[in-house]
């Protein structure tokens, strides 16, 4: 036989005989149970908590030589209570053998199975787990830390430690933060390590089920990385990468799905972390209707001071991509740059050198801060100049082609605002689109049903913007019109001022409000503004107390041109002149059909120097009564009837208006009448008489002989229509035979 050869199958056959003698007298020379008080004070040493071993403590001997204790648990901070801080079924420990032969345990390996842990931070946020391997110098009597037990120094210790790896598997984790207000729950908890020798490169894996209690959140968490140990106690995280899903039960997100891509630099002696190459990219699903799905990615670097908590972010830059139901189907797009500072810990939050860009060149810039318990949102944002139209159909909006193709072709907006236990306050607000700029504040409050405002506008034409901001104007009659309004619990002050406000109806000038509720009637009291030359002034009240809003209103006018507010107002250029009216009207419900049926109430009208197109009245009575005398018919004028004054009464019951007192003046004119209006319905049915004595005082010589005659007039139809005049004969047979005049 070869020596070489001889000589190593000696070799081997000795090591052979020497382990069947070891495998034989390792048991009658070591008692595991003999390990019980080394490992207790081991453990108390280490943390200053006491360690129970229920169950036998035994030893393996293949494949390798393992220490397994079973039912252990490990005491709780006494001012946490009495229930274990943590327990396990099993701890596999690999051991050297040759310390073990002197009773030494030197930890070659690690194995946790079934462990339960629970984490309890309290609302002046000390933590059951705070003395949890501290420096025994930092203990006091009470086995306490007089400080936290810092995690960065806690995995310099481990990395420093050579041993075969830890394994814990199937682990439970419950956290309840009183002061963050968390309540969640970890299990299956996975977390594995390579072989550690110190200096040498860790791989470290992680997986993890979680449940949150309070909005029904739950998913999974899955973590890789590899720790390389560097000089001075830092310690690199290479390829570091987090995948996590999660579906919420409860909240405005249903569904997220993020992952992350980094490099992190931890120096655990100035207990610091540096975040190179941080990607995040994660996608939120929801059901709300501004927000069915968003798109999230952050790059940028991250440090983080973990003696404070505070972190900083500066020149990050988030992309974000929004879809809604009312959006594009590919949805909006928009980039964040900002510098950013926080305090997780004490919930502080800064933005600052804060940029967006968003959709159609709009840019805007500002700050953001958030802080305080509860939490405080504050801000500054300014959009500088921009395309409103071009935004809006960015937007997914549909804009139908002004006259002007110059609307809304520039914009711009600042804001300051703060956010605060559900109050929402806005300090200062400047929007200008195009020739118009509006100013004011606002404050609103959901917990508190409250609502202030005061607001001001040099001049704006709603013709021009309603149309675009709506996509289009509603054709009539596509859909009832309801009245919107705040809830009857809400408490609502607030002023507003216009210049100038061109409506559909009409303009409005100086229009100057004050709005104020008070046990669910809210009350619009001054209500002033210029109506076409005039000038108006009342009130409007409604009472949500009962079960359908009640309207009141009262109004007084002078000076107003009347044609044009009839033009706007009925679409109807018949009557022209200047007056006023008074008006005391109620009404009730929540529709435009159900208001005009219920409406209530006297209006009386006082024009004067007016003209009324479409029938001449002393024109007709003159034809008539040259036909009556055999003279030649004078030539016919105008269409139109002019007078000197005119006045009426209208009495309003359920939709329905009769009028009374109905009387116009003039030179030549003398007219009286009544008739009803169906508001509901807009139809007209009026009886007019002209006096004819009147009529023909400058033309007649015997005029007084016609005392007493008319000539009556019947309009009927609906308001659309009231040209339609119906002129009735003169009843001459009254008046004796006529001599040739």
């Amino acid at each position: 036989m070869n020596p070489t050869l001889k000589r190593a199958l000696q070799v081997t056959a000795g090591l052979t005989a020497l382990m069947v003698i070891l495998l034989v007298a390792v048991p009658l020379l070591v008692h595991p149970n003999q390990f019980r008080a080394p490992i207790g004070a081991l453990v108390k040493s280490a943390t200053g908590r006491t360690l129970t071993i229920r169950g036998d403590v035994g030893l393996a001997f293949f494949p390798s030589l393992e220490l397994i204790l079973r039912d252990l648990s490990l005491e709780e901070d006494p001012d946490f209570g009495v229930e274990p801080l943590a327990e396990a079924r099993t701890l596999v420990m690999g051991v050297k053998f040759v310390p073990l032969l002197s009773g030494r345990v030197e930890m070659n390996r690690a194995e946790l199975s079934g462990l339960r842990l629970r984490l309890v931070t309290r609302e002046d946020g000390r933590a059951n787990w705070s003395s949890l391997l501290a420096h025994p110098g930092q203990r006091d009597d009470a086995g306490r830390a007089d400080t936290p037990v810092n995690p960065a120094t806690l995995l310099n210790r481990l990395l420093g430690i050579s041993n075969g790896g830890i394994e814990i598997g199937k682990a439970s984790l419950f956290v309840h933060d009183r002061q963050a207000g968390l309540d969640f729950k970890i299990e299956p908890w996975d977390f594995t390590t390579g072989p550690i020798h110190p200096g040498r490169p860790v791989t470290v894996g992680s997986t993890l089920r979680f449940l949150e209690a309070a909005h029904g959140a739950q998913g999974r968490l899955e973590m890789k990385t590899q720790l390389r140990p560097l000089d001075q106690g830092q310690i690199r995280f290479e390829g570091l990468t987090i995948q996590l899903t999660s579906a919420v039960a409860q909240g405005l997100i249903k569904e997220v799905k993020a992952g992350l891509q980094a490099e992190l630099i931890l120096d655990t002696h100035a207990r610091q972390a540096a975040w190179s190459r941080l990607e995040l990219n994660a996608n939120l699903w929801s059901d709300a209707e501004w927000m069915r799905e968003l798109t999230l990615g952050f790059q940028g670097g991250l440090e983080m001071d973990l003696n404070s908590g505070r972190l900083a972010a500066l020149q990050s830059r988030v992309n974000l991509l929004l879809k809604a139901n009312a959006l594009p189907p590919a949805g909006v797009r928009a980039v964040i740059r900002s510098d950013i500072s926080a305090d997780p810990w004490r919930r502080v939050l800064a933005m600052d050198n804060l940029e967006i860009e968003g959709p159609a060149g709009l840019k805007v810039i500002g700050e953001l801060r958030a802080g305080g318990q509860p939490l405080l949102l504050e801000g500054s944002l300014e959009a500088r100049r921009f395309d409103f139209r071009a935004l809006l159909i960015a937007l997914g909006r549909t804009i139908p082609a002004p006259a002007d193709g110059k609307v809304c072709a520039g914009a711009e907006a600042e804001v300051a605002f703060s956010h605060k236990s559900g109050t929402w306050s806005i300090s200062q607000l400047s929007l200008g689109v195009d020739d118009t700029h509006l100013s004011g504040s606002a404050e609103w409050s959901v917990p508190e049903s409250r609502l202030r405002f005061d607001g001001r506008v040099d001049s704006l034409d709603l013709t021009r913007f309603v149309p675009l901001l709506s996509g289009g104007v509603k054709s009539e009659g596509e859909g009832e019109s309801t009245l919107h309004l705040p809830g009857r619990d809400w408490r609502v002050a607030g002023t507003f001022q216009a210049g100038r406000l061109i409506t559909p109806k009409g303009e409005l000038t100086d229009l100057d409000l004050v709005v104020a509720t008070q046990d669910g009637v809210m009350r619009v009291d001054p209500l002033t503004f210029g109506l076409h030359e005039g000038r108006t002034r009342g009130w409007i009240e409604v009472d949500q107390n009962g079960p359908e809003p009640v309207l009141r209103l009262e109004q007084d006018a002078e000076g107003v041109r009347i044609g044009s507010l009839l033009k706007y107002g009925l679409g109807w250029s018949g009557v022209d002149g200047k007056g006023g009216w008074q008006a005391r009207l109620t009404t009730r419900g929540h529709e435009r059909l159900a208001l005009w049926r219920a409406l209530d109430g006297e209006i009386r009208l006082d024009m004067a120097d007016g003209v009324v197109s479409g029938m001449d009245l002393v024109g007709k009575v003159r034809q008539a009564h040259a036909q009556f005398t055999r003279q030649r018919a004078p030539l016919s004028g105008a269409e139109e009837t002019t007078f000197a004054r005119l006045t009426a009464t209208a009495q309003l019951r359920e939709g329905r208006s009769r009028i009374s007192e109905l009387k116009a003046s003039g030179p030549d004119l003398l007219v009286s009448g009544s008739g009803e209006v169906d508001c509901v319905k807009r139809q007209v049915d009026a009886n007019l008489s002209v006096d004819v004595t009147t009529a023909l005082r400058a033309v007649a010589l015997d005029v007084e002989r016609y005392q007493g005659l008319t000539q009556p007039w019947t309009l009927r139809g609906p308001l659309e229509a009231l040209k339609r005049f119906e002129p009735g004969g003169i009843d001459f047979s009254q008046v004796s035979a006529p001599t040739k005049e």
